[in-house]
């Protein structure tokens, strides 16, 4: 067993050019569980169930709030897959080729998706939820209210780079709600993890030493 386990380590170093993929054999323990990749990787969702728990809590918290103001929202993005951003970018629906929809984490053995970003519309716009109605920028700025008492960043405060909200003073993405987490641990985060539980299912179970 543990011949075989040397001999894919050798074909690896031939191969790959992945050094967090080489970390990943290296720290792989006897009994340790193997990463995978959850199938909900693949799609984008928008289920609470996708976001980070911790940022759950207080999107949860922000759409309570909004409900007490008159304002039934619904999450309409939440984990968001790389290809999907970047195809978003390349729309110019997006600023960013990988963002916090796209962040994931860790849970057991399993790599699940944790969007450290949502997107909540209000359902009741009368005049459609995108639309730059006088009720809708209201709503705009509210949430923006709204979810900063919570320690989140509100996307109206990002650049005013559409005329039709800037002269309202909002920025260019006012549904988005987001952790004040950089974005670079995220991306770092995921491409660790996912390189890793990638690399690592590679391996058959009968190729791994046994506890």
């Amino acid at each position: 067993m543990k011949n075989m386990m040397r001999e894919w380590k050798a074909f690896l170093q031939e191969r790959t050019t992945l050094p967090v993929a080489l970390a990943a054999i290296s720290s792989t323990k006897k009994g340790q569980p193997i990463l995978t990749k959850s199938k909900s990787l693949d799609a984008d969702s928008t289920s609470m169930d996708s976001l980070n728990p911790e940022f759950a809590k207080k999107v949860l918290k922000v759409q309570a709030a909004l409900r007490s103001l008159g304002y039934r929202t619904k999450l309409v993005t939440a984990y968001r897959t790389p290809a999907s951003q970047l195809k978003k970018y390349k729309q110019g629906k997006s600023k960013v080729k990988f963002g916090k929809h796209n962040a994931v984490r860790k849970d057991g053995n399993k790599i699940v998706p944790a969007s450290l970003a949502a997107d909540l519309i209000w359902n009741n716009a009368k005049k459609g939820a995108y639309k730059n109605t006088p009720e809708n920028i209201k709503y705009y700025k509210v949430l923006g209210e709204v979810a900063k008492k919570e320690g989140l960043r509100w996307g109206g405060d990002f650049a005013k780079s559409t005329p039709a909200l800037a002269k309202f003073g909002i920025g260019w993405d006012p549904t988005h709600i987001e952790a004040r987490v950089s974005l670079k641990k995220i991306a770092s985060d995921y491409k660790d993890l996912v390189a890793r539980a990638t690399l690592m299912n590679q391996l058959k179970p009968d190729t791994q030493d046994k506890a």
